[in-house]
């Protein structure tokens, strides 16, 4: 399951991003890639040659953590970042309130990754994506979805669990639900 945004643009300075999920709903990937080209007679942009590209694209995984801190920036307008370390190029993940310059007016938001390199300190490689408000509500249900079908595939697997191991599935089943409110309680006012 996935959701792209292609954003190409004439000077050649654009980006696509995916988010994926894998089919065991274990976390999120997300994907961006740097234009490569530009088609002045179609007016359309080509990303597929940089696909490869390590310099022209990121790839990162995403925790179920950090899929809740994009969805607080796209509910609550509140920024999020976060660093993946590795032993040679760390990233460092922003999801951001996207606001016009001169106005200061929210116009949607940033999604962007930058790499760093431990052994060259001026080495820097940027990612950046805007995404429309109409854009990231789409993303903000793609992630509600995957979250609750991770949730749903681990209730599944502890469930399998307990009835291989014989333990007691009482333990696991939902509360039940409270008894409805007779119309005729004098407690409810209507």
């Amino acid at each position: 399951m996935s959701f792209s945004i292609y954003k190409p643009n004439s000077k050649n300075l654009g980006f696509a991003c995916s988010f994926n999920v894998p089919i065991d709903f274990t976390c999120v990937y997300a994907t961006l890639i740097r234009q490569h080209s530009w088609n002045t007679e179609t007016k359309n942009g080509s990303f597929k040659e940089n696909k490869e590209n390590p310099e022209n694209r990121v790839n990162i995984k995403l925790s179920f953590v950090e899929c809740g801190a994009v969805l607080d920036c796209l509910e609550r307008n509140r920024n999020f970042s976060s660093y993946h370390d590795s032993e040679q190029k760390p990233k460092s993940i922003k999801f951001e309130v996207w606001k016009d310059k001169v106005s200061g007016e929210a116009k949607g938001y940033s999604f962007g990754i930058t790499i760093t390199d431990k052994q060259a300190a001026d080495y820097k490689n940027a990612f950046y994506i805007g995404l429309t408000f109409a854009e990231g509500r789409v993303l903000r249900e793609f992630l509600t979805y995957a979250m609750r079908k991770h949730f749903k595939a681990a209730q599944t697997t502890q469930r399998s669990t307990y009835k291989m191991t014989g333990a007691a599935t009482k333990d696991i089943s939902p509360a039940p639900s409270p008894a409805p409110i007779a119309p005729e309680d004098p407690l409810v006012t209507l």
